[in-house]
């Protein structure tokens, strides 16, 4: 006997058993993955030409870049602002000179007004010692004329004998 043709099930139809584990089967022939058509060139030429297509690229995107930086330059008048730039830098130069100039001189002036700050208060401090040495000179003064009264008034024990060493002869 002849074996039939199986009938052919509609599309959403449900698979016999066998049908349905098929498509994990491993492949045979052509469509199994196995064959790989490769070309035949060696790896420095496959690397050359990969460094070869590296240096275009790079060298297209600086041209682009500088092309790019050019427009933008010509877009917003640069040529025309490099007189212009030139003399606000000479304006900055001469600013900051003047602005050195005068710096140097407050220096000076504050230098000035500490060396004279220093001085009065030194002078304040020798003033004070004056101060302190003549009001010890008025009470040495006071007891030697109180020591050396008339003799009326008969002097103090302190200072009679204060006043006799002093009168006393030394030879």
């Amino acid at each position: 006997m002849a074996s039939r043709p199986a009938p052919r099930q509609p599309v959403g139809a449900a698979r016999p058993p066998r049908m349905k584990y098929r498509l994990l089967r491993p492949r045979r022939g052509s469509l199994s993955g196995s064959l790989a058509v490769r070309s035949h060139l060696p790896w420095p030429l496959r690397v050359l030409g990969a460094a070869l297509m590296l240096v275009v690229v790079l060298v297209v995107a600086v041209v682009a870049a500088g092309w790019a930086y050019d427009a933008g330059r010509r877009l917003t008048g640069a040529p025309h602002m490099t007189a212009q730039g030139k003399a606000l830098h000479e304006q900055v130069a001469a600013m900051t000179a003047q602005r050195e100039r005068l710096q140097a001189v407050a220096n000076t002036a504050e230098a000035q007004l500490q060396m004279a700050r220093s001085a009065q208060e030194a002078l304040a401090g020798q003033l004070k010692t004056a101060e302190g040495e003549v009001a010890q000179l008025k009470e040495d003064l006071a007891f030697l004329r109180a020591c050396f009264r008339p003799a009326a008034i008969p002097p103090a024990s302190m200072c009679g004998v204060f006043a006799w060493v002093l009168m006393k002869p030394t030879h």
